[in-house]
This record gives structure tokens, sequence and C-alpha cells, in this order.
């Protein structure tokens, strides 16, 4: 159950939460951010500090960091990780350096500077420069599997070759290959969990999950309160359609910081092949508030997005296809997963998890890890512990949950906790919210 997701969306809908920019400059000099793992795509690495990330969503380019000489300046330089398949056995590097030279010195207007062979901590690897009038470029291919090669490719201006050289000088050593196979075999599995839990739902088992209940949780950081999340299920039966409702109103006030306000609702027909969600964030007070929204529906197959933020929107839409649609984790669905996957024993749940600011799929992973004791209020009270991971490049959320599923307590890694509080003890510790709250609802 991602109650936590619901708080933290605060600081992610609709690409508001994203840290800013930071200057690229010098990043020779720059420290290393920390270490991005792909597993299914077999590498992991430290890349550049000052670099915006992207998570990629091509068969071949896996992910970039882009580089600017000022926060809001352009792209002048960027690291991408992209995957070639150059066989389906092991290739001998000696033999891959021949191909490559053949294969770059046929591209008109591209010149091959050099080519050769280099030992990494990871193993060897293939480390070659290329250069034309507007970009110079350096990749280096290291084989993580038989005949598949993970390439790191660094490019700019040729006149920042120094700069790029280095930049890249400082990624290398931190260079890990990954096995692949192993990691594709264990999400596949983890995905089959997901689709059987999906498919094997009842009416029945919704309508209980579903029934009217809230849950007020006060969230701290650093031990302070700075806010509170308000939890409400219900069920719909009439004229407008039958079906399940996820309601989420979510209040900060966090230290140094703007008052923020995030209504969330999510509507999921019974027969669970149509959704609807609408999100609203306030930051600020009203007037001069900046107000963000963002509509979505999916009808049968079909995902429709509208984003609005002041007098700016964007729409967009995104098809189920065959491999996403039997482990599709619908929105309201997800909030209450904690009280549907068995809890009694230790096992992973993996579903298709779509990112409205990607308009992409990502995959969500439940894992319960098993019995673990609070205390709270000074008395042991036994939990379910739940690591909870919206993509697979995502931190990963900690949940106690009791036995049927509700949080007992939840941790994010950048520190925020949750925990149970009521409706009393929310409200006193912020009375501004009461004006905030009337108006988002």
């Amino acid at each position: 159950m991602s109650l936590l997701t619901a708080v933290m969306a605060l600081w992610a809908v609709l690409g508001a939460g994203a840290a800013p920019a930071t200057s690229a400059e010098a990043p020779a000099q720059a420290e290393l951010s920390p270490r991005y793992t792909d597993p299914v795509n077999g590498f992991s690495l430290q890349p550049p500090a000052r670099a915006d990330f992207r998570k990629e969503f091509s068969p071949k380019l896996l992910a970039s960091w882009l580089g600017r000489d000022d926060p809001r300046g352009p792209i002048v330089w960027q690291l991408r990780v992209l995957r070639a398949r150059e066989a389906d056995q092991a290739v001998e590097l000696d033999r891959q350096v021949q191909t490559l030279r053949q294969r770059l010195s046929g591209q008109p207007g591209l010149k091959l500077e050099s080519i050769k062979l280099i030992d990494l901590p990871a193993g060897p690897a293939i480390d070659l420069r290329t250069v034309s009038p507007a970009t110079y470029e350096r990749q280096v291919w290291a084989q993580n599997a038989p005949g598949h090669f993970i390439v790191l490719a660094v490019s700019g201006p040729p006149d920042r070759r120094e700069q790029l050289d280095a930049t890249l000088d400082q990624v290398l050593p931190t260079v890990e290959l990954l096995d692949p196979t192993a990691a594709q075999q264990r999400r596949q599995q983890r995905l089959d969990r997901g689709r059987a839990l999906l498919e094997g739902l009842s009416d029945d088992q919704l309508q209980r999950v579903f029934a009217p209940a809230a849950q007020w949780l006060m969230i701290r950081q650093a031990d302070q309160p700075i806010g509170f999340t308000r939890i409400k299920t219900s069920s719909l039966a009439g004229r407008r359609g039958s079906g399940y409702v996820v309601e989420v109103l979510t209040f900060l006030a966090p230290q140094g910081g703007p008052l923020e306000t995030l209504a969330y609702r999510m509507f999921l027909s019974q027969d669970r092949q149509e959704e609807s969600w609408v999100q609203t964030r306030v930051t600020g007070p009203s007037p001069g508030s900046q107000v963000l929204s963002e509509t979505g529906t999916r009808k049968a197959d079909m995902i429709q997005v509208h984003l609005t933020s002041g007098a700016a929107s964007r729409q967009y839409s995104r098809a189920l296809d065959a491999a996403v649609r039997p482990c599709y984790l619908p929105r309201a669905i997800s909030m209450v997963l904690g009280s549907l996957v068995d809890l009694s024993k230790a096992g992973e749940y993996a579903f298709a998890s779509y990112n409205s600011q990607t308009n992409q799929f990502d995959v969500r992973t439940l894992t319960i890890e098993g019995p673990e004791t609070l205390t709270q209020e000074g008395q042991p009270t036994p939990a379910i512990r739940v690591r909870d991971q919206p993509a697979e490049d995502a931190p990963a959320s900690m949940l106690w949950l009791d036995q049927q599923g509700h949080t007992l307590r939840a941790s994010s890694e950048d520190g925020l906790l949750l925990e149970p509080t009521t409706e009393q003890a929310a409200m006193a510790a912020f009375p501004q919210a009461s004006e905030a709250m009337r108006t988002q609802e």
C-alpha cells in the first residue's frame, strides 16, 4: 500500500519536484553523484554530480546525463549509456576493434582518431574517439554478457575535448558490470506474481478493501512534524457507474518552505476497464498561489492525460500494449496493495505502473520482507516490513503494515517519516490547514 507515494507526489507531480539543474562547469573537479544501478540492463556507475539525469526508454539508449555551464543555459555536453548487441555469443575484443574500425571509417564527415583496448576495474574494454566538425565523442565498450555491450559515450563540442575526457575518466573507475540474465529472470518472476494477483482479484475482495474508511498520517522530517495526509477509500454505486474511489489530501508546511496542498482523487470502475484521476497542487497562499493540475482517464487500453500549470497546458496519450496489459496496475488499486498481497510470507510482486511525467510505464516492485516489531508509544507492536520501489531506478520506501495491510509507519530515503495520527492531532498541529483543505475538497 503506497501511502507514502501519495505524499511524495507533492515533490514529483507534474515534474515540479525535480531538483533544479546545477552548474556543469569543470566536471573534472566535480564530485560524483550516488551510484546509479540498472540490474535489468546489467550496469552500475556513479555519474557526474553536476548534470541533469534523464531516464531513457529506447531499446538502445538506457540513460543519459546532460551538462550545462549555467543552470538555465543550453546543454553543452552529455554522457549516455547505450546498449549494443553484436552477436549471440561472446565476442573477442580484438575482433570487435576491427569491426568498429571498419564501421566508423565508412561514415562520411566522421574521423576515427583512435581505438584501443584498455583495462577497467570492471574488465577489459574498447576505448575509441571520433571527431566531426561539430562534435567530439569518446566511447567505451564493455561486454557485460556474451555478445552484448554496455557503451558509455561522452560528447560535446570539439573544443571541450579535455573536459569531456576528464568527465569520462572520472566515471569509468566506478563502472560495474552485472549479469542481466538473472535480473531479467527475477523481474519476470515478479511480474508474473503481480499479474496472477491482479487476475485473481474478486469483486468481494475489492468491496472489502475499499469499504468506507479514512486514515490520518502525520508527516515528520528530522523528528519535526511538517504536515499530514488523509487517505479515504470508498465504493460507488449509482447512475454514474459503480466502482472504487481513493481520495488523498496532503498538507505540508516545511520549515523555510511554502505551504503546499495536494488533492488527489482516483476512480476505478467495477469491471476495472475504466479509471480516472484528478490531481491539484497548490503552492503558497492565495492570492498569488501556484496551481498545478493533472487529469487523466483510461478507457480499455488507452490513457489520456491533461496537464495544466497556470496558462500553459499539454495533452498526450499512451496505449497499453500486449506486454503491459496483463500486469498493469490501476492507480486506485496501487493505494491498497498492502491489503491485497499475502503478508504472511516473504515474496515479491511487480506491476506496470503508468508514469504521467514521462508518459511511460515503470516497473513497480513490492517486496514483503517479513515480520518486525515496532515500538509505538512505548509499546511493542507487531508489523510486516514491506519495501516499495516505484520504479527500478528510483529509491524505495519502507512500509510497516499490520496484518490487514494498514500503515503503522512509512519512511523514505530522504528522511520523511509517516505515522498514524488523528484528525484532531493533525489539525491542532497545523490549524492553518483548515482553509486550504476546504478549498481543495
